[in-house]
C-alpha cells in the first residue's frame, strides 16, 4: 500500500536520525529535541494513515498507566497529604516565613517531569506508529536501522585507527572514540542488540552475504569500543542468536564452519581485550543502588516526580561516599523509575515485562521475534547497571525492536481464517493456518 510506504520512508528517516545524532546523554541538548519533534510528527501522520489499525491491549494500558501517573505528580495536592508520603526536607516552604506551602505537586520539578513524561510519550507513539505498517513494511525498515548502525561503525574503526593522532570531535563536542554516541557503553548496547537482527538476515535468502559483513563489522567495532561488558555480553548474544536461530540457516559446510570460525576468533579477540588494563575507579553501580533504595524506600508511595533523580540522590548519600564527579543517573533504570515514579513507576516496569513475557509464549515459530526479544533482553540488562535508555538513539532503537516481536500478534490466523470462512472457503483457512506457522 501506498500509504504504508510513505509512512515507512518517513519512519525510517526518523529512525536514522536518531541513530545518527541522538547519542548524546546530557539533559536538555537542542538535537535531542529536534529529534522528539520529528519523531512525534512522523508518527502522528503513519497513526492517522492506518487509524482503523486495532492497537494493543497492553500499549494502551502502559499508556494510561503513564499518563496517569503524571497527572498525580503534576497536579497540586495539599501539603499535609505529602508530609505521610516522604521526608520533611523534601516538603516546599516559603523562604521568607520559613513556614511550609499548603498546596504545591508531587513533583519536586514540574518541568523536568513536563520534559521527561513528553520525551517517553513520543516513544511510546513511534512505538504505535512502527506497529501499524504492515509485516512487509515493517521488515524493510531495517534497511534504515541499518544504515544508523553500519555508519556508528564505521565512525569507531576509523576512530581506533588513528589513535595515534588523537581522537576526533563530534558534532556534540564529544569524542567520536564511541561512534556517534557520547557514551561508549551505550554504542556497545546497541552492536549488541543487532547482532541478533544480523544473525536473521543469515536466514534470508538473498542476504546471507550482507549479514555475515555486518555481523563481522560489529564484532570488530565492539572490540575496538573496549568495553568489557559489552564485549562479554556481545559473546553470549552471539552464541544465543546463533542457537536460536540455527533452524532457519541453511548455510551448507562452509557456512557453518565459517560462522564457527567467526565465533572462534572473536571469543580470542574478547580474551586478549578484556586483559588489556584498564583504569580502575572509584565509582561504584552497587553503591549507586544501594543509596537509590534508601531513597525509595522513603519516597515509594508517591514517588519524587520524573526527572529529578539528581535533586534526590545528594540526600541519601553517606558522608564517605561522596566524590567528586556528579552522580546524575542511578544506573539502573528500574530503580530510577521506582524512585521518581514510586508505586505506579513501579506498575509500568511490571506491565511492561509482563506484556513482553505473554506475548514471548506466542512466537515459537517466528525467528525473528524471537531474536528481536533477545534485542531487547540486551537493552533492559545493560538497563540494570546503566541508563542507555536516557538517550534518544537508543530509546528508538528499543521502540523499533519491541514493534519486530509484537507485530507477530498481527500474524495471527483468526482474522485471515474468519475471512475465509465467510467466504466458504476452506482451503483458504488451512493454507493461511501453514503460511503464519512457518513465518
Amino acid at each position: 500500500m501506498v500509504g504504508d510506504r510513505q509512512s515507512r520512508i518517513l519512519l525510517g528517516f526518523v529512525l536514522l536520525l536518531c541513530l545518527l545524532l541522538g547519542g548524546g546523554t546530557a539533559r536538555g541538548l537542542t538535537v535531542d529535541l529536534l529529534l522528539l519533534v520529528a519523531m512525534v510528527c512522523v508518527s502522528a501522520y503513519a497513526i492517522g494513515r492506518h487509524w482503523n489499525t486495532p492497537s494493543s491491549r497492553w500499549c494502551k494500558l502502559i499508556f494510561s498507566l503513564l499518563l496517569c501517573s503524571a497527572l498525580v505528580q503534576l497536579l497540586p495536592v495539599p501539603v499535609t497529604w505529602l508530609a505521610f508520603a516522604r521526608p520533611s526536607v523534601f516538603l516546599p516552604f516559603d523562604p521568607s516565613t520559613g513556614r511550609a506551602f499548603e498546596w504545591s505537586s508531587v513533583s519536586l520539578s514540574v518541568p523536568r517531569t513536563i520534559l521527561a513524561v513528553i520525551t517517553v510519550l513520543c516513544e511510546i507513539a513511534m512505538f504505535v506508529a512502527l506497529r501499524r505498517l504492515g509485516r512487509e513494511e515493517l521488515g524493510r525498515m531495517m534497511l534504515f536501522y541499518s544504515a544508523g548502525v553500519i555508519v556508528n561503525i564505521l565512525v569507531v574503526l576509523l576512530n581506533y585507527s588513528s589513535e595515534g593522532c588523537g581522537n576526533i570531535v563530534g558534532p556534540q563536542s564529544h569524542s567520536l572514540g564511541a561512534g556517534l554516541f557520547a557514551n561508549q557503553n551505550h554504542l556497545a548496547t546497541l552492536f549488541c542488540a543487532s547482532i541478533p537482527l544480523a544473525v536473521y538476515g543469515l536466514s534470508v535468502q538473498g542476504m546471507r552475504t550482507f549479514a555475515v559483513s555486518a555481523l563481522v563489522a560489529i564484532l570488530i567495532a565492539l572490540l575496538s569500543l573496549g568495553s568489557r561488558a559489552g564485549i562479554l555480553m556481545g559473546f553470549s548474544v552471539l552464541f544465543l542468536s546463533l542457537l536460536i536461530g540455527w533452524r532457519g540457516m541453511r548455510l551448507g559446510r562452509l557456512g557453518a564452519s565459517v560462522l564457527v570460525l567467526l565465533v572462534f576468533l572473536f571469543g580470542y579477540g574478547a580474551i586478549v581485550r578484556i586483559g588489556v588494563d584498564v583504569p580502575e575507579t572509584t565509582l561504584s553501580r552497587q553503591l549507586f543502588a544501594l543509596t537509590t533504595l534508601r531513597a525509595i524506600r522513603e519516597n515509594l508511595l508517591l514517588g519524587t516526580g520524573y526527572g529529578t533523580f539528581d535533586l534526590v540522590y545528594p540526600h541519601y548519600e553517606l558522608l564517605k561516599d561522596i566524590y567528586q564527579p556528579y552522580v546524575n543517573h542511578a544506573h539502573n533504570d528500574f530503580l530510577e523509575i521506582m524512585l521518581e515514579g514510586g508505586l505506579a513507576g513501579a506498575a509500568l516496569v511490571i506491565a511492561y515485562i509482563v506484556a513482553v513475557l505473554l506475548q514471548l509464549t506466542k512466537v515459537h515459530g517466528a525467528p525473528l521475534q524471537r531474536l528481536s526479544f533477545l534485542s531487547i533482553c540486551v537493552v533492559l540488562v545493560h538497563s540494570t547497571v546503566d541508563y542507555p535508555l536516557r538517550t534518544v538513539a537508543m530509546a528508538a532503537a528499543f521502540a523499533f525492536y519491541n514493534a519486530l516481536f509484537f507485530a507477530a500478534s498481527e500474524t495471527s490466523t483468526r482474522p485471515c481464517a474468519r475471512r475465509c470462512l465467510d467466504n466458504g472457503n476452506l482451503d483458504d483457512v488451512e493454507r493461511e493456518t501453514k503460511w503464519n506457522s512457518n513465518a
